[in-house]
């Protein structure tokens, strides 16, 4: 009878362990998770509780502690390893939302050395069957724009620090490293590589930089100063046209006005070498987006004004006309005649877009693939960032969405999702980009991360 007591006491002890053990790796498992699933902790609370229970009522406290204590580190040693291959979030359930359920869930991969900070907590995304996504590099500041040079190195635009930041090309993280290729800068927004050299729009100064290597100073010599600055849309995108001439957008000072300065909410042109400047296109709000297409056509992506009680005009891809008139601020969406500002008559003068999208997607960064440029996207289109509403959520969430032109007409395709987490928008995407290698490169301004999204060979 006592030998029948010892191995039903022993086998508690080993079951009490076991349950611990269970308890503590899903606690720290589920501590990789991002917040807002705090139901999550009741499964781990009950293992726990019930693990001690057993313990104690077996073995009464010391060698409970003990036991505690061990499966503890076991248990940390155990999600330090799911940590580093990526399990944390296979181990549970990853809900697509519907609106979603065409893509597939993923995991954001993030290698160990940068795994610190916002990346200690394991994101998922939901994206194209069949690609991945990983954590590229990551920038100290709010990364913006990005271009890639003939070799694979990626440069990054910072305004707040006014700095322009390179990031070598290279297999591993540390050959990746992050540094400064030109700092006191009037807010760099926009970078192009054109084949005169290195192109970074300020706010007020367009620069042409010539980068000197990681160990070596860039030049920096100022192109055209003097842009006018009235507030407002600050920021200035670039692209090239088919002449290999810089194309800029300078944003409006408003939401809805008319603009003392002509030159604002307006498309230019500008000579690299002349420079000279010259209007390609009015009444653009605001072109978060420019690229321009292998057969030379330019397009960007306008964000619409916003409307008493949080409503938004829609935001628009355009096709740039030389001399178009694309309605800012008469007139928005299908020459719809704006309720201050416009008039029908006014309106059925000006270009409508080619393809709508909702108001408050915010676009921002845009890049043209032509066929074979992407592996996995078929033939030709755009590529856009939709920043979504940051600070009130309606549902128009950041995500990364492909517009195509195809047999039954234009078709807008989502690449990717998942920045918005219960709500809460916890990544601020702002620019892609394609790689030489013919990977995405997309940039987060909040978190400081550049992510590298491509189909798995």
């Amino acid at each position: 009878m006592r030998e029948h007591t010892g191995i039903v006491r022993q086998l508690r002890l080993v079951l009490g362990c076991l349950i611990l053990l269970l308890g503590w790796t899903g606690a720290f498992l589920i501590g990789q998770l991002p917040p807002g699933t705090p139901i999550l902790w009741l499964f781990p609370t009950l293992l726990l509780g019930g693990g001690l229970g057993l313990m104690v009522k077996t073995a009464r406290w010391p060698p409970t502690v003990f036991a505690a204590a061990l499966t503890a580190f076991l248990a940390l040693h155990l999600s330090s390893i799911a940590q580093q291959r990526g399990w944390t979030v296979h181990l549970l359930s990853i809900n697509v939302p519907e609106k979603y359920a065409h893509l597939s869930p993923m995991i954001l991969k993030v290698p160990q050395e940068l795994r610190k900070g916002r990346y200690k907590i394991t994101r998922a995304f939901y994206g194209l069957h069949g690609w991945s996504i990983s954590l590229y590099a990551r920038v100290e500041g709010h990364p913006r724009m990005l271009a890639f040079d003939k070799s694979g190195n990626l440069f990054v635009s910072l305004p707040e620090s006014g700095e322009l930041v390179g990031i070598p090309a290279g297999e591993t993280v540390g050959q990746r490293t992050p540094f400064v290729v030109a700092d006191g800068l009037d807010r760099p927004y926009g970078v192009v590589w054109a084949p005169q050299g290195l192109y970074v729009a300020g706010t007020t100064t367009l620069y042409k930089i010539q980068p000197g290597g990681q160990n070596g100073k860039a030049v920096v010599s100022q192109v055209y100063s003097g842009l006018p600055d009235a507030g407002g849309h600050w920021a200035r995108t670039l692209t090239l046209d088919s002449r290999n001439r810089l194309v800029m957008g300078l944003g409006s000072s408003c939401n809805a006005c008319r603009e003392n300065n002509p030159m604002l909410g307006t498309l230019v042109t500008i000579e690299p070498e002349t420079p000279e400047l010259s209007v390609l296109a009015r009444g653009i709000r605001y072109a978060g987006g420019l690229a321009m297409t292998p057969d030379g056509k330019i397009w960007a992506a306008e964000s619409g004004r916003t409307f008493p009680k949080g409503l938004s005009a829609p935001d628009e891809i355009n096709q740039i006309i030389v001399g178009g008139d694309y309605g800012w601020p008469g007139c928005y969406g299908d020459r719809k005649p704006d309720p201050t500002w416009g008039t029908g008559e006014r309106c059925q003068g000006t270009l409508p877009p080619i393809h709508e999208l909702p108001g408050g997607s915010h676009p921002r960064g845009m890049a043209a693939f032509g066929a074979g440029d992407v592996p996995g996207l078929p033939g030709e289109g755009l590529i856009l960032v939709l920043g979504g509403q940051d600070t009130h959520y309606r549902g128009t969430e950041g995500r990364l969405i492909m517009v195509t032109d195809q047999a039954g007409g234009r078709v807008q395709k989502d690449l990717l999702a998942g920045w918005v987490f219960n709500g809460v928008a916890w990544a601020k995407p702002v620019d892609a980009a394609i790689g030489p290698d013919g990977a995405l490169y997309l940039s987060d301004m909040r978190n400081g991360g550049i992510y590298r999204l491509a189909k798995e060979k």
